[in-house]
């Protein structure tokens, strides 16, 4: 799509502009989506008490994610290999398929592989850290204590910090598109010692409230006139049989 970019034609060159912001955004957005699952899931004070004692699973059924990471860190260390790969399977496939050297300029096939080594130098970088942190660590006693609460001196695990933290900023970004929904009463300036509350918020699907329900809506509407179709009454019922037979 880099390449691509250089085409003459305007549009061409127009849609592969946004193709790149396309991805750029997916892989931000995917960011967003899995650091808030793993702060709802790991992170924060427990919510209810277990009744068994939480421990890691065994070596042998971690094995298969483990597995499956190493197979998706290895698409960005060696790209080449995958493409070469994708395409003698089209080759088999789609005979016309012309190969992958002369698809991709020689230029920006230097570009992946130099892309595959850079990647593979901060992969060992992080790997070093990792380790030399780990080492050190080791000598210390670790402490772990009540999260900062903004001033509040008497949180509890319903009170802490989640996801949302993240996705907020994005939804007021995008609320063209994505309606949060909020359920929470104000609180007003004459209410010196305010009730009790509960606040929730969840985002609406623009596209399903606004297009899909709608039909839907319009949908069951006219289905309406036909119920009188199922009364409840037999001998209808064995009429319908008969006269459809």
């Amino acid at each position: 799509m880099l390449a691509g970019i250089k085409s003459l034609a305007v549009a061409q060159a127009t849609l592969i502009i946004f193709s790149i912001a396309g991805l750029a955004l997916v892989g931000g957005i995917s960011m967003i989506t899995f650091t808030k699952a793993f702060g709802t899931i790991f992170l924060g004070n427990p919510r209810i008490n277990l009744h068994h004692h939480a421990q890691e699973v065994s070596w042998a059924m971690r094995l298969p994610q483990y597995f499956i990471l190493a197979i998706m860190l290895s698409v960005g260390i060696f790209p080449g290999f995958y493409l070469s790969a994708a395409s003698n399977v089209a080759a088999i496939f789609l005979p016309g398929t012309p190969a992958i050297d002369s698809v991709i300029p020689l230029t920006l096939m230097n570009s992946i592989a130099a892309t595959s080594k850079f990647a593979l130098l901060f992969l060992l970088l992080i790997i070093t850290i990792l380790f030399i942190r780990k080492k050190l660590s080791a000598k210390h006693a670790s402490a772990s204590g009540a999260t900062w609460g903004c001033g509040y001196p008497a949180p509890t695990a319903r009170m802490q910090y989640t996801g949302k933290s993240f996705s907020k900023s994005l939804g007021k970004l995008l609320n063209f598109i994505v309606l949060e929904k909020k359920n929470y009463k104000e609180i007003s300036t004459n209410e010196i010692f305010p009730k009790n509350r509960k606040h929730a918020s969840h985002y609406k699907d623009l596209f399903e409230i606004k297009i899909l329900n709608v039909l839907l809506d319009r949908l069951l509407f006219s289905l309406n006139y036909f119920k009188f179709i199922q009364n409840g009454n037999i001998q209808l019922y064995i009429l319908y049989g008969v006269f459809f037979a």
